[in-house]
């Protein structure tokens, strides 16, 4: 006859929740956390970013 042990964990549960920033930067990631999207200018090329912008319209 099987036998079954349990073994009691010395770790608590983690619960899952959302990741609260505790702290102010003073750049772009007190943006991005108040926001949900941070612009960051020059990133990419003008040019190249015309083009993406294109690429969207196209698409939609």
């Amino acid at each position: 006859m099987p036998t079954t042990q349990t073994l009691a964990s010395a770790n608590p549960a983690i619960t899952q929740g959302p990741l609260r920033v505790q702290s102010s930067h003073g750049d772009w990631r007190d943006d991005l956390h108040a926001n949900g999207f941070v612009v960051i200018k020059q990133a990419i090329p003008r040019d190249r970013a015309i083009q993406y912008q294109q690429r969207a319209f196209d698409w939609l």
